[in-house]
């Protein structure tokens, strides 16, 4: 079972001192995600630093460009029924790419099943972490690399 990791940038890091000047909430969520480059279909495996309704900003191995169309899959932490994994897709192109991470702007998302979870133990964990998911401040300062 995955695990994942939640957190919120504390108010006195440098970072969180800009002006903040995103017009959607992010959460900072640490979650596995598939990212496929839809003009090659290339597929790189990723985790998010964080995400709200506009977008997401994600870490992987390698450079994609801006003006990139791509397609994340991002395991969910929440599961549905209690009983089944979530996986949000979301589709767009890429905004920023650098240093602290690539940032995709949403353009469509839809939530797919991923199948069903077998023990209590990882319905568990899923039920703990979203009950921790707290408002990010800003940017990590991570290198661009999974």
């Amino acid at each position: 079972m995955p695990t994942y990791r939640i957190s919120q940038v504390p108010p006195d890091s440098t970072k969180s001192r800009r002006i903040e000047r995103r017009s959607h909430r992010r959460f900072e969520l640490e979650l596995e995600l598939r990212c496929k480059l839809m003009d090659s279909r290339k597929v790189f495996l990723g985790k998010t630093c964080d995400l709200c309704s506009g977008g997401v900003r994600f870490q992987v191995d390698c450079h994609i460009p801006v003006g990139t169309n791509v397609e994340l899959s991002i395991l969910w932490p929440v599961l549905l029924g209690n009983v089944c994994l979530l996986r949000l897709v979301m589709r767009g192109p890429v905004v920023r790419s650098g240093a602290e991470g690539i940032a995709v702007q949403r353009i469509s998302y839809e939530f797919r099943t991923a199948g069903a979870v077998a023990d209590q133990n990882s319905r568990t964990q899923l039920q703990e972490v979203s009950r921790d998911i707290k408002p990010a401040g800003c940017a990590t300062g991570k290198k661009n690399v999974a």
